[in-house]
């Protein structure tokens, strides 16, 4: 009888150590091939471990995912953009909200642990009070394309590296006809988001790396720089809603410098392979070098039943070398992981915004969207010419102040 007892109790011992089957529900914006793939290949290394992904439509998002949260019928993780983090803190699990932490051991992963796997401004967009509420997939920023031929015409040897630098080149990169009508644009900036893609990227990237600025009035100072470019009576227009989108005047020769991000080089290289296009940092204000970040992360629900597992999955997921590589290869975006940075520093298609990555910046908000509308509202004003500049940034100051993080 005794031995009978020994062995049920031996065999309940070694099924209660056994990993449990977990089953982690992830909503996202990667295409479910792509996604699945990568999920497979955690699972072999983690069979207990089954990741069901579902692929949202980039639209309607954000507003899938808090509708299904406060149906109680959310993912266990989701991604967030690291410029709207404020707008999901209350329903995010923190990392180091969980109890007991995930593998709280010496090489649970923490603070120091990220600081040596990504770049600076992942701790300013998804830490706060020393808690972990999202890792990153990717870290993308924006950054200048130009047209080789059209620089190569206007013998300008050098892409400009400071906004002055900018500003000096847009007179031998204009062209004008008899009548002043602008034929090729030196550069897309200046104009409405219904002509710049950016514009209100524009505008943000200026305010950050206009932030160190002396001047009382450097938010404004960093509007007007931006508006200058589509004042016909300034010494340095060269836009206006009349050209036309910014991307197919690009594409067609029509002007010599746009913004974008890494996707957008892919798009547009699709849409012309013979377009000599070039990629260079964007230009600066200082010495203290700013690009601006767009990227999404991974973060875990706070309704999530398997908080634990679910953050071991990000972790794991967003650390680990080969699957940060294979999610860099299968979606054509580039790496946060330092050593995938490092790898790519010097890389001609990735280089630029693997060295941008380490020099990134976030315009702070609590609601991303909602700042491009506001910025986007004051550029439509003073382009219409309903207010002036001054009165439009200050309608649109009024508006982004409330929605600065605390």
């Amino acid at each position: 009888m005794g031995i009978i007892l020994a062995v049920v109790l031996f065999a309940n011992l070694r099924t209660n150590t056994e990993p449990q089957p977990v089953t982690i529900r992830v909503w996202g914006l990667d295409p479910s091939d792509v996604f699945e793939q990568l999920a497979n290949s955690y699972h072999a290394n983690n069979p207990n471990v089954t990741i069901e992904y579902r692929e949202l439509d980039p639209d309607y998002y954000e507003d899938q995912v808090i509708n299904a949260m406060a149906s109680g019928e959310g993912p266990d993780v989701f991604m967030v953009n690291n410029r709207n983090l404020y707008g999901f803190e209350n329903k995010i699990m923190p990392y180091g909200g969980l109890s007991p932490v995930v593998n709280p051991d010496k090489n649970a992963f923490d603070l120091a642990a990220l600081r040596s796997s990504f770049p600076s401004v992942v701790e300013q967009d998804f830490v706060r009070n020393s808690k972990i509420y999202a890792l990153p997939l990717y870290v993308d920023t924006l950054a200048m394309f130009y047209n080789q031929d059209i620089f190569d015409r206007a013998s300008i040897v050098t892409a400009p590296r400071t906004w002055e630098d900018f500003k000096k080149v847009v007179p031998y990169l204009r062209s004008m006809n008899q009548n002043n009508q602008i034929i090729q644009a030196a550069a897309a900036i200046g104009g409405s988001d219904k002509t710049v893609k950016y514009s209100a990227n524009l505008v943000e990237l200026l305010l950050v790396q206009n932030a160190d600025s002396k001047s009382a009035g450097k938010e404004q100072d960093a509007f007007d720089f931006y508006l200058q470019f589509g004042n016909s009576a300034g010494s340095y227009y060269t836009w206006n809603e009349t050209l036309g989108g910014d991307y197919e005047a690009f594409q067609n020769d029509k002007a010599a410098i746009i913004f974008g991000y890494y996707s957008d080089k892919k798009e547009l290289l699709e849409k012309n392979p013979y377009l000599n296009l070039r990629v260079v940092q964007v230009p600066q204000v200082s010495s203290n070098a700013k690009s601006l970040a767009d990227y999404w992360g991974l973060s875990v629900s706070r309704q999530s039943k398997i908080p634990n597992e679910a953050w071991d999955f990000i972790v794991k997921f967003t650390t680990s070398y080969e699957t940060a590589k294979a999610y860099m290869v299968a979606t054509s975006r580039p790496p946060a992981l330092k050593f995938l940075i490092e790898e790519n520093i010097n890389d001609i298609d990735l280089g630029i915004f693997a060295r941008q990555a380490l020099i990134a910046r976030a315009y702070q908000t609590v609601d991303g969207r909602a700042a491009d509308l506001y910025i986007n509202q004051a550029i439509n004003k003073v382009v219409s010419g309903q207010v002036d500049s001054e009165t439009a940034f200050s309608e649109a100051k009024s508006k982004l102040d409330l929605i600065k993080p605390n």
